[in-house]
């Protein structure tokens, strides 16, 4: 007695569906590697999106480990890929402690997220008075903040300003005692 061969099943199965499920989740990770390698981030959301890199770096194996042991071959040479790219713009970073700058001058700075301009003028200034702030940048500077900053005396303190404010959470501004 000889055992037939079963037919094999036409048309999209599990098989093609796991197959375009890595090999969307590899597109996925070289696209976000492309992206912050080449420096293509410009605004919301890339920009905020890209400051989850290092953990992306670190799901990068585990997807490729996965892409592995499905032998979607073609998968885990993107994921690879893409696992290259983001720690070589990484790590350098990370296994110096960011410190690539020559000696110089220290500079005091504030960042400050100030809430589609919800935050008191009248605050920031005393926090940067308080602080001897020499450098300070705001996000989510509205033109009625940035107006209200002036009044409230930052030029006085912070005389060279770079102003971008746009309304809600589009705008931002840098204020220096420095040109």
């Amino acid at each position: 007695m000889h055992a037939r061969p079963r037919p094999r099943p036409t048309g999209p199965g599990p098989h093609r569906a796991v197959t375009l499920l890595v090999a969307l989740v590899a597109v996925g990770f070289l696209v976000y590697a492309l992206v912050r390698t080449l420096g293509l981030e410009r605004g919301f959301p890339l920009v905020p999106l890209l400051a989850y890199a290092p953990l992306v770096l670190c799901a990068a194996p585990v997807a490729l480990l996965g892409a592995a042991l499905l032998r979607r071959w073609w998968s885990a040479a993107a994921l690879a890929l893409a696992g290259v790219l983001l720690a070589t713009a990484i790590l350098p970073r990370a296994l110096d402690g960011g410190s690539t700058a020559q000696e110089g001058p220290n500079l005091r700075l504030l960042t400050l997220n100030v809430h589609f301009g919800h935050t008191r003028p009248d605050t920031v200034v005393h926090l940067v008075r308080e602080h001897g702030v020499e450098l300070l940048a705001l996000q989510e500077v509205t033109p009625e903040l940035a107006e209200g900053l002036d009044a409230a005396g930052l030029g006085d303190l912070l005389p060279y300003t770079v102003d971008h404010s746009a309304p809600a959470a589009a705008g931002g501004t840098v204020h220096s005692v420095h040109p």
